[in-house]
């Protein structure tokens, strides 16, 4: 097995301070800022953006900084801004070039995320030197290697003591500097060679070596998927007959009760008849001329 990890785009890089500047003044972003990009409360809240809202109250200086939030729907939902009333909250839709400079100007991407099956905003936050705030799980931890602060995934006081201590110059730069390295293992010109690589390989491995050992785990394999596909196969048919003999049988059982019912009747009527006759016979006995000869003949 290889595995080829997705890329980012070149366009995502660091802006410069006059870009950053001019991207403030368009959207009237007036104080330092944590960066959201993405689902926040949809499918099923997996992307945990709750945690960061409800870690923001115990921050001393919150009145000092905002939250820019990227993506999702377009205005902040009602549960999140309950849980931190003053926050100051930017809810935007950007373009890829708005977005980079968005990441270039941050304090730190926030992505605190349950699962991911990647994690691309990671690798565009470390492309524009910005540093990441994210959870040790699925395969977060795949793409975010070093270069990454990570916290656990429901704990307050760790997201808590994680805005804070990424606040710090000397961490921030050491992990925008990681960062910068980790994001070139990730482009699609590198991965795409690497694909390129492996096709050329097997080609040459087949042309080689046609019936080798390739074939033969090949042939295994099919072998070993057929045995179960004609296993499962049996084992259907035998549930089914086993199904349809006990339907049939149930059926059987049903009539057969049907028919005591109705014999049981019968006898129940053939009774009641014999009973009747033999009131009447003693009747017209007792009434004949004959009693006396059928008496003592009979």
């Amino acid at each position: 097995m290889d595995i080829v990890y997705n890329g980012v785009s070149q366009e995502f890089s660091r802006s410069i301070a006059k870009e950053i500047d001019s991207f403030k003044q368009k959207y009237q972003i007036l104080k330092p800022y944590f960066l959201i990009v993405g689902s926040r409360i949809s499918l099923k809240g997996y992307k945990n953006v709750k945690l960061f809202f409800e870690a923001w109250n115990n921050l001393p200086e919150n009145n000092n900084l905002a939250v820019v939030c990227v993506g999702g729907d377009l205005e902040l939902e009602l549960e999140l801004s309950k849980l931190a009333p003053n926050i100051t909250t930017y809810v935007l839709k950007l373009d890829d070039q708005d977005l980079k400079t968005a990441y270039s100007g941050a304090i730190a991407l926030v992505y605190p995320s349950l699962y991911e099956g990647f994690g691309l905003p990671i690798i565009e936050a470390m492309a524009c030197g910005c540093p990441v705030i994210t959870c040790f799980n699925s395969a977060i931890p795949e793409v975010g290697g070093d270069a990454v602060l990570y916290i656990d995934g429901i704990s307050i006081d760790e997201m808590i003591q994680a805005i804070k201590k990424i606040q710090i110059p000397e961490i921030r730069q050491q992990l925008i500097d990681k960062g910068l390295e980790r994001y070139k293992q990730f482009s699609w010109q590198q991965n795409s060679e690497k694909i390129y690589q492996i096709i050329l390989k097997t080609i040459t491995e087949v042309q080689e070596n046609p019936s080798g050992q390739l074939w033969v785990e090949l042939r295994k394999l099919q072998e070993e998927r057929q045995n179960q596909s004609l296993q499962q196969l049996i084992t259907s048919i035998s549930l089914q007959e086993m199904e349809y003999s006990l339907e049939k049988f149930k059926n059987q059982n049903r009539q057969l009760s049907e028919n005591i019912e109705s014999l049981q009747e019968k006898i129940k009527s053939l009774s009641t008849a014999k009973s009747a006759i033999k009131r009447l016979l003693k009747i017209v006995i007792k009434k004949s001329k004959v009693a006396y000869f059928i008496k003592k003949n009979y």
